[in-house]
């Protein structure tokens, strides 16, 4: 029983090890470490911050919410432009893997 114990160890050890190998070697050599996650608190304030000082969109209408990295927008706005515009700008936050977009249009 000892030694099924001790092969599975030894298995489960060499099989880790194996992984890692590949992780370093597809990641460039392991010589640059992966950049850390941004929360999604501050990808959230980023994409606000954005949003306001963006003069082609309107971003008193748009709320904004991330989850591990997905940002979703909802709300309205006054043109199929802003639509777009407002996914270019969260895009470009750090951070942001993904952008939902559930904005509408709304005729003033």
């Amino acid at each position: 029983m000892k030694s099924l114990a001790a092969m599975i160890l030894a298995i489960t050890v060499a099989t880790g090890l194996q992984g890692c190998a590949s992780a370093i070697i597809a990641s460039g050599g392991g010589s640059a470490a992966p950049a850390p996650s941004r929360s999604d608190q501050l990808i959230t304030r980023d994409v606000n911050t954005a949003l306001v000082k963006a003069s082609d969109v309107r971003a008193t209408g748009i709320r904004v919410t991330t989850v591990r990295g997905v940002v979703t927008l909802r709300g309205t706005v006054g043109s199929t432009r802003a639509i777009v515009r407002a996914s270019e700008i969260t895009r470009r936050i750090p951070g942001v893997k993904r952008v939902r977009n559930f904005l509408t249009v709304i005729q003033r």
